[in-house]
């Protein structure tokens, strides 16, 4: 598939043909898929339901501007002023970009409800840890998802509906089962999930997202591998990530574990390739 090389007004691109509206996806496109060919907009445009569920990604070779748009969010980064006067130099405006690993769990779970036909809905598991750093009842509200039935005593753990009643979230706050986990039919998604600051050159900022997309893979490589079921590493898009990503991708995959990176917008973005599979 031929990938426009993103400058803007370039030939062939959607900026060159007014920014028109490209695609009628029901999953929901804006209409601003820059620097796309009519190649590419028509493959995408041409996908039937059952390819579409493999092109639950934006390639990671466009950057978020010029990736496939759908409804994102401005709520899931957390700002944070440093005490360390190296942490606070380390940062672009002196303000860290945290991006909470409840914030990537519910990002991905999203991911999973918008673009997989047919998924009505996901679990989510998070411990006690994620919860005093992500509202998750706040962000669900927020986003038109209402508390149905209360479980535990956390607050937010329960069953939520979306306020058209079509898709369901439940959140139960235990470990060991998956950040995120989704089935439909035969097939499964299973995801764990880490944070961090996203706009840090810090050393100690970035051994945490460099450790963190490691763990993720090794949690998901001690567990079973079963026919139908997708594992994901998701952790924080940074360039550290994605290339230290791109480093492990072929092994990792090779053994059945697939990394998303999420932005502070709650892009998605795969590794695998540079186009939609």
């Amino acid at each position: 598939m031929e990938i426009n090389s993103g400058r803007p007004g370039g030939s062939g691109s959607l900026a060159h043909r007014n920014r028109r509206r490209c695609c009628d996806w029901p999953e929901g496109c804006l209409g601003s898929c820059l620097h796309v060919t009519s190649a590419t907009r028509n493959y995408l445009n041409g996908l039937d339901q059952g390819t579409r569920q493999k092109s639950i990604f934006a390639p990671v070779g466009w950057p978020a501007e010029h990736a496939i748009k759908r409804p994102m969010y401005d709520d899931l980064i957390t700002p944070h002023k440093p005490s360390d006067p190296k942490r606070v130099r380390a940062c672009e405006g002196g303000v860290e970009q945290y991006l909470p690993e409840g914030a990537v769990i519910v990002a991905f779970a999203m991911h999973l409800l918008r673009t997989v036909p047919d998924l009505r809905h996901v679990a989510i598991h998070p411990d006690g840890e994620h919860g005093k750093r992500f509202d998750f009842l706040g962000w669900l509200k927020k986003h038109g998802f209402a508390m149905i039935t209360l479980m535990g005593n956390t607050g937010y753990g329960g069953m939520y509906q979306s306020v058209i009643g079509e898709k369901t979230v439940l959140i139960n706050p235990k470990s060991g089962l998956g950040d995120v986990v989704a089935d439909i039919g035969r097939r499964s998604f299973v995801a764990e999930c880490k944070g961090g600051v996203t706009n840090s050159t810090h050393a100690g900022q970035l051994s945490r997202l460099r450790k963190g997309l490691c763990e993720t893979v090794g949690l998901l490589l001690s567990s079973p591998v079963a026919e139908g079921k997708r594992q994901f590493a998701v952790v924080p898009r940074t360039q550290l990530t994605e290339n230290l990503a791109r480093r492990m991708i072929v092994r990792a995959k090779a053994a059945g574990v697939e990394i998303a990176l999420v932005d502070g917008r709650g892009n998605v973005f795969d590794l695998a390739s540079a186009h939609p599979e």
